[in-house]
């Protein structure tokens, strides 16, 4: 339950970590897990409440928790839409649980700075970082799923206690062009409308929906990892050595697969000691890496798995660690689950 506190970035400032586990095996490494101070959010009961902005919410969400806590709660967003947390609820769910939460109503990239907690339009920026097969380039996939590609969208609105359905006169909604093939996705808006929609109100909502998620769109991402050249000390001066962190966009340029274009920094991890990156993942927003950014506004796992996924995400940083166990190394990394840490100390005379 102890604090370490340690950079996460070359130029960010030292963050908190919790001790959570501690092992001592017959080797006589002792291994710490520890796990970013913005985990405490599960231990602190909020009551319900409403709010119409992203900043009545990042407000509200502060007065509503029921225990004295240190946490801080913003955002730069000037979203308005209506939030409903209709029961109690953790702080950390709240802020990007399941459905319905600040995240998934309002969007936009988490920013966690110690205690304070800052719900960002965009984290990050566009310093013309580029990416080069020959230059910075270590190895790259791309990949193209259709399997969230829909044509269409037969919206319905159904109240449990009368049995009333409420659906549109011409039944389905349709993306702009044409997808090839017919796949209309069928789905409940329910969660949408505090009353019974109007057939306006609900065609409305279905539009904005399939504006909004692109769903006529293949998917195509890029998973990646590169050199970060700034931290070596010939190529400092560089031009292609420009500083980079978690949320930048950067441009990837590789032509024996014909791919040039942008992608954001989705995940890193940082050697504390030795003051330098180990590894940077760039990809688009997919499967293993949304949570990262927490972007999107999908569902994150419950907080009781999290000590299990920490576990395996720093059971790949021992093996790095390993090679040198003559010499403490403690090594940090963002969880594919959000934006948080993982930490990992070793210490061949067992001390931490």
């Amino acid at each position: 339950r102890m604090l370490i506190a340690a950079p996460a970035s070359p130029s960010g400032a030292p963050q908190l970590f919790r001790i959570y586990r501690m092992t001592e095996p017959m080797r006589g490494i002792v291994t710490v897990y520890a796990q970013h101070v913005s985990y405490d959010l599960d231990g602190i009961p909020c009551r319900p409440f409403t709010a119409n902005s992203a900043a009545d919410a990042m407000v509200a969400l502060g007065v509503a928790c029921t225990e004295e806590h240190p946490f801080a709660f913003e955002t730069d967003k000037d979203t308005e839409a209506k939030l409903n947390i209709d029961r109690p609820r953790s702080a950390r769910s709240v802020l990007f649980g399941e459905s319905g939460s600040i995240l998934s109503t309002y969007k936009g990239d988490y920013e966690f700075d110690n205690y304070r907690v800052t719900l960002k339009k965009h984290r990050g920026g566009d310093h013309g970082y580029r990416i080069r097969y020959g230059v910075n380039l270590i190895d790259l996939e791309q990949e193209r799923n259709c399997q969230d590609v829909y044509s269409g969208v037969f919206p319905y609105w159904y109240d449990e206690e009368t049995g009333e359905c409420v659906t549109l006169p011409e039944g389905a909604l349709y993306v702009d062009g044409d997808v090839g093939y017919t796949r209309v996705k069928v789905m409940d808006f329910g969660s949408y409308f505090d009353e019974k929609p109007t057939a306006d109100q609900l065609r409305s909502r279905c539009r904005k929906y399939i504006d909004d998620n692109e769903i006529g769109k293949v998917k195509v991402s890029i998973d990646l990892s590169f050199a970060y050249l700034k931290q070596y000390e010939e190529y400092k001066n560089a031009p292609h050595a420009q500083n980079v962190v978690l949320g930048d966009t950067v441009h990837v340029d590789f032509e024996r697969l014909g791919i040039s274009r942008s992608a954001r920094i989705a995940r890193t991890k940082y050697d504390v000691l030795r003051g330098e990156y180990i590894d940077l993942h760039v990809g688009t927003i997919r499967a293993k890496l949304d949570s990262t950014l927490v972007s999107t506004g999908a569902a994150v796992e419950a907080a009781s798995s999290k000590a299990n996924s920490a576990s395996k995400d720093t059971a790949k940083l021992a093996q790095e660690t390993q090679k040198n166990s003559d010499k403490i190394s403690l090594v940090v990394g963002t969880d594919d689950d959000d934006e948080d840490y993982v930490m990992k100390v070793l210490s061949p005379d067992r001390s931490v």
